[in-house]
């Protein structure tokens, strides 16, 4: 599903203008102990792959902004972090637990979904995949 949110700048991220990228989202929030842990890992394959074109959104699920400031500055996170103040973004992707990570392909598809904290490199093994597909 298509979203429009706004980051840290209050600079409007709208998903359908992403199309043609391989974008990951993941939904989370500061207290959230699987969150906190997968989000470096994130962080590493969001560094790695941007150069290739990979888009990487954390979309913070309802908390307030200065809260969600101060976490990225502690974090040092590069990651871009989108606000989903209403949850309405959360809703439309059935997020019922965080944190869920979500591949949407070069065609607006998402191809993969994993809850909770990868461990695997299965996001990793995804991306690759999809950057290969034509």
């Amino acid at each position: 599903p298509d979203f429009s949110l706004d980051d840290m700048g209050e600079k409007k991220v709208t998903l359908k203008s992403l199309k043609g990228s391989v974008v990951i989202v993941d939904f989370w929030a500061t207290w959230c102990g699987p969150c906190v842990m997968s989000l470096p890992g994130l962080d590493k394959l969001y560094q790695d792959k941007k150069g290739a074109g990979l888009k990487v959104f954390a979309i913070n699920q309802e908390e307030d902004k200065n809260i969600v400031k101060e976490f990225i500055d502690k974090s040092k996170l590069t990651i871009p972090v989108l606000l989903d103040s209403k949850g309405e973004a959360g809703t439309a992707y059935q997020v019922a637990g965080i944190p869920p990570t979500v591949l949407i392909g070069k065609d607006g598809v998402v191809k993969k979904v994993i809850i909770g904290y990868d461990e695997s490199g299965a996001m990793e093994k995804a991306v690759e995949a999809e950057f290969a597909a034509k």
